[in-house]
């Protein structure tokens, strides 16, 4: 492990940080012979750390779904991620049973080499290096279904499914009613008429009509909205597709004598699911009303807390509630209508409220007990929301013919300080900017990609980027000069100062706990708990300042905030309390449950069609 002297003081507060093993392998109960057409159910629970889960069933509070794992089935102390603890890494390994070595996603967001230098991909829009769950299932006969599990690949995953749709038809918006008519903008082709509803001879205000026409010039259909109401719009901006486009919107506040107030009015998509496959399976949600809601808008409630005009933390979740539900629709739906041996299903919720509402380190700027605690319930509340959707799928699900798994990710830390690297290696003169947000790759040694709590840190090779300038024969030296400057990074604190890289690994280390990949970093840094590592490549850029989250992930496996979950019920479970298990337990027992060989070590491309 290549860590300076001073960096190890950063270590003591968490010594199991840095152990460098592989995750443990839970000892597994033998799995039951199962009867010929045993069905599983695979559901991601996207940030849902251990502690969480076990103190809210200690207090009673997760009664419709969480419980029945707990009273019937095969609960764990808490399940190590991989590392580094991020949703791609970890729903790669998830998915396959294999290390970011082998699976090639290594992080949120890496370099792959031979691609410009400033070029990063999206580990979530990455193919996996090995053969993953839908792909073994598929390729020995199973029917499989997918409704938003994070992984890439190039043919549709499953016979049936819903995958993650990447851009609205129109954003989220936030309108400013004037008096009596408003336009919600020119690009949706509708306007908001104020409405007095009652016949009391005096003008009050109490809601609005939105009018709305489509490309054609045919009127669409009229929606009434009272304050505090959502409804469904159909807008008609230019270009959308037959039936136009669908939103979500909400009438947050209205003036009864003036008529002003505010709109909200989320982001617009198509009819029906505009991920989803095959056609029959997509028209059966669109004639039930299904639209995609989109995500809940962090950045509007980021707005209303700093006094500016946004949305309330009760209608993000309410948002975050409509989500929920439609994936668990998706699926319960899917379950039911279409042969399905296999489900992979994912839900967001507590990776979102760990995001937005985790404040609960004092160093964090904003920071007030009242605004913690007020937070702190709100997490309660989505963990309990989450709970009553689990029990709606256990409800739709025969457990003596299938196994349900609940898994997630990684868990969640509070962060106080954001570190961007780059600003330290341009401080050594490592890095150079070409202008003020693009980095010079002629003159450029060594540049860093920080997510979360790891960031790799790349050499610009000759041989392997495009435009290297560092000689193999240098490559030594660079070493050494990169962890001079990342050791040498200190923050002040009320103690003194303190270094945020807790640790920083050579690729070839990386290989005692699975990161030696090809994709990762030369080096390969860990920060200390509470810092979080960002990439802005924008020159004069703080080394510190205030992270956009307030809950983060990323860090090496063993930071106990990290600690992920797992439970089982149904055929081949017993009930049974467990140890420590690890992400990479998953895809072979879920194998072992469906009754077919695990995922190979090598990317397979022969699975079916849809």
């Amino acid at each position: 492990m290549l860590v300076g002297v001073a960096g190890l003081a950063a270590l003591a507060g968490w010594a199991l940080a840095c152990r460098s093993a592989a995750p443990p392998q839970l000892r597994q109960a033998p799995v039951a012979q199962l009867a010929p057409g045993h069905r599983v159910i695979l559901l991601s629970l996207d940030g849902a750390a251990a502690a969480d889960l076990h103190r809210l069933h200690r207090a009673g509070l997760l009664p419709r779904g969480f419980d029945r794992f707990f009273a019937e089935g095969e609960v764990a102390e808490a399940m190590l991620p991989v590392s580094p603890a991020s949703t791609a890494t970890n729903h790669a390994s998830l998915a396959t049973g294999y290390s970011p070595a082998r699976t090639g996603i290594v992080s949120n967001s890496f370099h792959l080499a031979g691609r410009p230098l400033e070029e990063r991909v999206g580990g979530l829009y990455t193919a996996i290096g090995t053969e993953t769950l839908w792909q073994a299932a598929r390729r020995q006969g199973k029917q499989v279904g997918v409704v938003a599990f994070p992984g890439f690949d190039s043919a549709p995953r499953g016979n049936w499914g819903v995958d993650w749709p990447l851009k609205p038809a129109l954003r989220s918006r936030l309108v400013a009613l004037s008096p009596v008519r408003s336009t919600l903008g020119a690009d949706t082709g509708c306007e908001a008429l104020a409405r007095d509803r009652t016949d009391d001879g005096a003008l009050d205000y109490d809601s609005i009509q939105v009018l709305c026409t489509a490309a054609s010039g045919a009127a669409l259909p009229a929606v009434d909205l009272g304050v505090g109401e959502w409804r469904r719009l159909q807008l008609g901006p230019a270009g959308a597709p037959r039936g136009g486009v669908w939103a979500w919107a909400k009438l947050l506040a209205l003036d009864a004598r003036t008529a002003a107030g505010w709109l909200y009015v989320g982001p617009a998509y198509g009819p029906s699911m505009p991920e989803g496959y095959p056609q029959s399976y997509t028209a059966a949600l669109g004639g039930a009303g299904w639209i995609w809601p989109g995500t809940p808008d962090e950045a509007l409630v980021a707005a209303g807390w700093r006094g500016d005009p946004g949305i309330d933390l009760e209608t993000w979740f309410e948002q975050e509630q409509r989500l929920t539900h439609l994936l668990i629709d998706a699926m319960i739906a899917g379950w039911r209508s279409e042969p399905t041996d296999l489900l992979l299903g994912y839900l967001p919720a507590l990776d979102q409220a760990g995001h937005l509402l985790l404040l609960e380190d004092a160093r964090r700027e904003g920071y007030s007990a009242a605004r913690r605690d007020a937070r702190r319930l709100m997490r309660d509340r989505v963990w309990q929301m989450v709970d009553r959707e689990l029990g709606r799928l256990l409800d739709a699900v025969d457990l003596g013919t299938t196994t349900v798994a609940l898994v997630s990710d990684h868990g969640m830390q509070p962060v106080h300080t954001a570190i961007d690297l780059n600003t330290a290696l341009e401080t050594a003169g490592l890095l150079r900017f070409a202008d003020a947000s693009h980095i010079d790759p002629a003159r450029t040694r060594a540049w860093a990609l920080g997510y979360g709590g790891v960031a790799h840190v790349y050499f610009n090779l000759k041989g392997r980027e495009p435009a290297g300038i560092v000689a193999p024969s240098e490559v030594p030296e660079l070493r050494l000069r990169v962890l001079a400057a990342l050791d040498g990074i200190a923050i002040s604190a009320e103690k003194g100062t303190e270094q945020p890289v807790a640790a920083t690994y050579s690729r070839a280390e990386a290989a005692r706990f699975g990161l030696d990949s090809p994709n990762s970093g030369d080096l390969i840094a860990f920060a200390v708990p509470g810092y979080v590592f960002r990439s802005d490549w924008h020159q004069g850029r703080p080394l510190a300042g205030t992270p956009t989250n307030y809950g983060d992930h990323g860090y090496f496996t063993d930071v106990p905030s990290m600690r992920a979950i797992f439970l089982a019920v149904g055929g081949g479970v017993g009930k049974r309390s467990a140890g420590v298990a690890s992400v990479l337990d998953v895809a072979p027992r879920a194998s072992a449950w469906l009754g077919i060989d695990r995922p190979a070590a090598m990317r397979r491309l022969d699975h079916l069609p849809r």
